[in-house]
């Protein structure tokens, strides 16, 4: 939350990280973005509610929330 893309140079306006010890699509580690939480973090531990799949993309992000919360995501295409 709040770090700038190493690469891109935007800055994320939640948390978002990786899982350690995984590969993704890209040959990173899977990528994940946190909701419910509203400041930074160093790490997290929670369950995952959606799988991101973009179609110009082979990297698939996972959407994580606290274990207590209860989210709902909604499917959308663009």
């Amino acid at each position: 939350m709040s770090s700038k893309h190493p690469k891109h140079g935007f800055i994320y306006p939640i948390n978002y990280g990786y899982i350690p010890n995984t590969v993704s699509g890209d040959g990173e580690e899977l990528d994940c973005y946190v909701l419910g939480i509203f400041e930074p973090i160093e790490s997290f531990t929670g369950k995952c509610i959606a799988v991101m799949h973009r179609l110009n993309d082979n990297d698939d992000k996972l959407v994580l929330v606290p274990k207590d919360k209860n989210i709902q995501m909604v499917k959308f295409e663009y």
